[in-house]
């Protein structure tokens, strides 16, 4: 296997056209999260290395994990688990909550919000395949292009 991105891309692994966001997991314990909150053993995502989220025009989410590998010489070339959007509309963006390691919100062109949880499973959000509208009375196209979270992670912004 091919350490290249390029050739990993070549592969099926990567976005198959312009990567819109990469969002990295909040580093863990009392150093890492608002208010020193420590991890919950239990949350199964702790533990399981560093994790990328990637959203691209490809209608795709991708979770990756770096320090990961494939094989003993592989290199971290293909993501863990890949979701395929159930729209046309591209992923435009992806937040990793602040405090629970195991969620994180995506939105898309169209002005929807997927929140997902590993913690309840890899097989999709669990907002539903459809996601949740952010706001029904927008133009066609004008939809959620960024997302972040407050610290406290009590609450989210949506920007067009």
């Amino acid at each position: 296997e091919e350490s290249d991105p390029a050739a990993a891309e070549a592969a099926g692994y990567g976005h198959y056209g312009v990567v819109t966001s990469v969002a990295a997991r909040p580093a863990g314990g009392p150093s890492g999260r608002p208010g020193g909150k420590e991890t919950t053993s239990s949350d199964p995502a702790v533990g399981a290395g560093d994790l990328l989220v990637t959203t691209g025009v490809d209608w795709t989410t991708k979770i990756w994990s770096p320090t990961y590998a494939y094989g003993a010489d592989a290199a971290p070339s293909r993501p863990l688990v890949s979701y395929l959007g159930s729209s046309y509309d591209y992923v435009s963006d992806a937040a990793w909550h602040p405090a629970r390691t195991s969620v994180f919100v995506t939105s898309t062109a169209s002005g929807t919000l997927s929140l997902w949880n590993l913690a309840q499973g890899v097989d999709g959000p669990v907002s539903g395949a459809d996601g949740v509208v952010v706001d029904g009375s927008s133009p066609p196209g004008a939809g959620a292009g960024r997302v972040r979270w407050s610290e406290d992670g009590r609450r989210l912004a949506v920007a067009q």
